[in-house]
């Protein structure tokens, strides 16, 4: 009876060492596990530029970046907003960030003032929203909308790998993530 208590009291003490290992490691395994899931959703929201916005040059792709707090408890994909693209008469800068903007959610398209005789209409009527007293409102692409349907269940996987990673390190007596 005394060789069977000593097995379970060995086996109690590397469960207890697995489980030191395990508090030591959570945090960067959230932190990995997090970021692994913003990858995943970033990959989701370039799929759904490339199949809603015509961009044959990519810029729309390439401003797309993946952050994550300084804690890392949070993840976010946004687009960066130190390029500009294009400076209006009056000087006002029109940054990559707007763009993505008016890509996503729409955004106004001055009307013709009817005086020029050359003017072909560039909007076709399937582009535009509403027309009238309100000017006209192109259609946004929402390729963020689209990603975020998706994006819950891409990141879920992508967390519970690298927490699978993690669990298989502890239960091999590593202590890293790897």
């Amino acid at each position: 009876m005394g060789g069977l208590a000593r097995a379970d009291l060995r086996e109690w003490n590397a469960f207890w060492r697995r489980w030191d290992k395990l508090t030591e490691e959570w945090p960067d395994a959230k932190r990995t596990a997090l970021f692994e899931a913003g990858k995943a959703s970033l990959t989701e929201v370039l799929s759904q530029i490339n199949r809603r916005v015509s961009d044959p040059r990519g810029r729309v792709n390439r401003w797309q970046e993946l952050k994550q707090s300084s804690g890392g408890g949070y993840v976010v994909i946004t687009s960066e907003k130190d390029e500009v693209v294009q400076l209006t008469k009056g000087g006002e800068k029109t940054t990559s960030r707007d763009v993505t903007r008016y890509l996503e959610k729409g955004h106004k398209a001055r009307t013709p003032s009817g005086r020029s005789e050359r003017y072909r209409e560039r909007l076709s009527a399937g582009k535009v929203i509403a027309s009238g007293n309100a000017g006209f409102i192109v259609r946004g692409r929402l390729f963020y909308s689209w990603a975020k349907l998706r994006a819950g269940d891409l990141g879920r996987d992508a967390a519970e790998k690298a927490l699978q990673r993690l669990k298989s390190a502890i239960e091999q007596g590593g202590s890293r993530l790897s």
